[in-house]
């Protein structure tokens, strides 16, 4: 038997049998979403669910510079030629990818009014601002479901007074009306979403001490209080132990804490909530984590020939969910009528009530209510990222 083993950025070293891999895994965002063919249209997975077909679209957009980047020069370029605003081309791409998907789906077998649109990470927050739209009707797009996952933008898109009028910030995410054209949602996150930032918090180019740093944010009893729960109160034993602490706050600021704002406010119709806990079993920095990015090891079935036999099993089970919830049915019970989370590890899947869930952080979070973006402040301060206003 051939085996090849390859680095795949986000997973670790992955060996296999050649002919398995060639061909199945491709590179999306730097991210192994499994090609169009193995990574949504699973037989063993749509064909035999009772509940009726799927059909799955995949739509590249512009990234980067070609996709995201704005100037005052490029803006003044625009307009000698006609276009209103500026930046934002990889998410005019996707309204027009959306807007094929309205006009065409039919002929596919789709119904335009049941659309689910489905992102993770950076493909969250497009998702997150295809509800913002000003200068085209969501309307238009979506009479349908949203699938996302964690929602806030630290980089890519930009106000510009036409296609955006704003980016949503944490304090607001709870004011936000949506189109009622979305009815549903699910979101989730995975467990130590921060480790992406791991390698700045090993040796943190930090000018003051994270104490000192929650000080200026926020008010004394609350930054303390904050330190306390994340053991960001005194200097570290190990740089490790440092990093864990330093990506918790972090990843629970820039993606748990804007879920749970969500999905606690959202008023459409149906909403999900789950929190990814299993962890990634292959060999690299991340093994034995519930990473950023981990979700997609189960997500989209690709790896589950390589996966051990229980997280194959539980990936088995997640993306029935997922197609339950395509079809307009509950894949656990809704946690804005019961406040259950779906709990993915870290030893089983298991829908818990909120209050059972131990591992969770939310009475931190609910402490913070009204205060959140100074957490935001915080975080991005801690990573040594500019902030602009």
């Amino acid at each position: 038997m051939t085996l090849v083993s390859k680095q795949v950025p986000g997973l670790g070293r992955i060996t296999t049998h050649v002919t398995y891999y060639a061909d199945t895994v491709v590179q999306f965002r730097g991210i192994p979403y499994g090609s169009v063919a193995e990574r949504f249209r699973q037989a063993k997975m749509i064909e035999a669910w009772e509940e009726g077909e799927l059909d799955a679209s995949h739509f590249g957009f512009r990234l980067g510079a070609f996709g995201f980047m704005a100037s005052p020069d490029i803006q003044e370029d625009n307009a000698r030629n006609g276009d209103a605003g500026v930046g934002n081309y990889g998410i005019w791409d996707q309204v027009l990818a959306l807007q094929w998907i309205q006009k065409n789906i039919r002929s596919f077998g789709g119904d335009p009014a049941r659309v689910t649109v489905m992102g993770e990470s950076s493909g969250a927050i497009d998702v997150l601002f295809l509800t913002l739209l000003r200068s085209v009707s969501v309307d238009e797009l979506l009479d349908a479901y949203q699938c996302t996952g964690s929602p806030m933008p630290n980089w890519q898109a930009t106000v510009d007074g036409n296609l955006l009028h704003d980016l949503p910030a944490a304090s607001q995410l709870p004011h936000y009306t949506y189109p009622s054209t979305i009815r549903r949602i699910m979101v989730g996150d995975c467990e130590k979403e921060g480790l992406i930032w791991a390698k700045k918090f090993i040796n943190p180019p930090l000018a003051t001490s994270p104490l000192s740093c929650l000080s200026g944010h926020f008010p004394a009893e609350v930054g303390l209080q904050l330190a306390l729960d994340y053991h960001l109160d005194a200097k570290p034993a190990t740089p490790v132990e440092g990093m864990a602490s330093l990506s918790a706050f972090c990843g629970d600021a820039e993606f748990s804490l804007p879920l749970y704002e969500i999905i606690n406010s959202w008023r459409n119709g149906d909403a999900f909530y789950f929190r990814m806990r299993f962890v990634n079993p292959f060999s690299g920095s991340f093994a034995g984590t519930a990473h950023h990015g981990v979700d997609l090891l189960f997500a989209f079935q690709t790896y589950n020939k390589l996966l051990p036999q229980a997280l194959a099993a539980a990936a088995e089970e997640m993306g029935k969910h997922l197609i339950r919830f395509c079809h307009g049915l509950s894949p656990w019970p809704r946690y804005n009528e019961e406040t259950t989370v779906m709990c993915y590890g870290p030893d089983t899947v298991k829908a818990l009530a909120k209050k059972d869930d131990k591992v969770g952080r939310y009475e931190i979070w609910d402490r913070l209510r009204g205060i959140q973006d100074a957490w935001t402040r915080a975080s991005r301060e801690l990573r040594n990222e500019r902030i602009y206003s």
